[in-house]
């Protein structure tokens, strides 16, 4: 609490020498009670302006700061994408429900990505987490798919994204457009593009998953609706290589990179001419059956992340 100040002007002073170093900072894990009033003022806010953090970790104490709403569309039209931990919340803040900001970020358009933070204290996994989420949220397939989605976006991978607007899932970057996203056989121009960005490349396999995912239900469900009923089975296999990032970098979420349980890798199919590549998944994997779907960002992965 005494420095925190300090060490985002150091973070900030390290931005500007380093400007190409991606940034991740755990801000704002606290609660009424736990601080003085005062401490609840300003530390999300710090790490946004101050420390220039890509990913805020938590941020729960976000209505506690000094002009919140202002803060809230500042981080929505910068991007600033907020790792939502729960569980952890709940049982180390005791926050939980409505009196958790999750909506509220929702709400003003900031991006957002589930995470565990530490699965191995919280005893948790991803499954768990999409399970809480849409049972206390009332979340659709939808919301699931772009809070999947926005992790991927947010990852700190090399190369351009998939996506021709930040956090805006609709059209994909030029080369790719006159495609079906996710294709097994992308055009030679798309398959170009894929093959200069690593980002892109996890975001073609995580598109290539949806389609195979949600095949599966479609002569069920005519189009694809899927209910809660389906969300556990949506999830049960993250354990295959869950990666949640966490801005601490020990094993858990959000800017706190996960792949807890042993397997920190999985190796990607081969893509028209890109080759599957064996790398720390930035997200969880979505399975249903032997399928898997990427979720959230990926820090340890990253050899430029500081927290």
């Amino acid at each position: 609490m005494a420095d925190y100040a300090l060490h985002m002007k150091i973070v900030g002073f390290l931005h500007g020498l380093y400007p190409k170093v991606r940034i991740s900072l755990h801000a704002g894990e606290l609660a009424p009670g736990l601080v003085p009033p005062e401490g609840l003022c300003c530390h999300i806010r710090l790490a946004v302006e101050v420390a220039h953090s890509e990913r805020i970790g938590h941020g729960v104490d976000v209505m506690h700061e000094d002009r919140p709403y202002e803060l809230l569309k500042e981080m929505a039209a910068k991007h600033v994408m907020v790792e939502i931990n729960l569980s952890s919340n709940d049982v180390i803040l005791g926050i939980a429900g409505k009196d958790h900001p999750f909506p509220i970020y929702r709400k003003f358009h900031v991006p957002v990505a589930l995470s565990t933070d530490d699965e191995g204290v919280s005893r948790i996994d991803m499954t768990h987490e999409y399970v809480r989420a849409a049972n206390t949220y009332a979340l659709s397939y939808a919301d699931l798919k772009q809070m999947v989605r926005t992790g991927l976006e947010h990852i700190f991978l090399p190369g351009a994204s998939l996506w021709r607007e930040p956090d805006a899932f609709t059209r994909m970057a030029a080369a790719c457009a006159p495609d079906a996203a996710g294709a097994a056989k992308p055009s030679a121009t798309c398959a170009a593009f894929l093959q200069s960005s690593e980002k892109a490349q996890q975001q073609w396999e995580l598109e290539r998953r949806f389609r195979e995912f949600e095949a599966g239900f479609a002569h069920i469900y005519g189009a694809v609706d899927v209910g809660l009923r389906d969300i556990e089975k949506f999830g049960r296999a993250l354990d295959l290589a869950h990666a949640d990032d966490d801005s601490h970098g020990h094993a858990g979420g959000g800017s706190e990179v996960a792949a807890q349980g042993g397997d920190l890798g999985v190796r990607h199919p081969d893509i028209a001419g890109v080759p599957g590549k064996q790398v720390l998944d930035p997200l969880p994997w979505v399975v249903a059956k032997s399928i898997s779907v990427h979720q959230s960002a990926l820090c340890q992965a990253d050899s430029s992340w500081i927290a």
